[in-house]
């Protein structure tokens, strides 16, 4: 199971998510708001920003519970941007 290390809020309605694999992926949400109660919440910037992860990496909500699961992020929603780190390339203390 996939776990979520890291989270930014970047402009424009974009996460940068740091997954525990080493894997990086800037995620659009602009797709993901619409004109619903739960969603149109997001279109709002100060609230786009109070974005967090659950506390076991298993996710990320908003205030309103509207949530993502770690797996649909990493295996289904396309990235604008995408690294991967592996082991190789990062730094370690001996």
């Amino acid at each position: 199971m996939i776990k979520i290390q890291k989270l930014t809020v970047l402009d424009d309605k974009l996460l940068r998510i740091s997954f525990d694999d080493g894997t990086v992926k800037t995620i659009d949400f602009n797709s993901f708001i619409g004109s619903d109660s739960l969603t149109s919440l997001l279109s709002d910037p100060a609230y786009f920003q109070q974005v967090q992860i659950y506390p076991n990496g298993r996710g990320i909500f908003w205030p309103n519970s509207y949530d993502f699961c770690p797996d649909y992020l990493y295996g289904h929603v396309p990235a604008i941007r995408q690294q991967v780190t592996t082991s190789e390339t990062q730094p370690h203390s001996v």
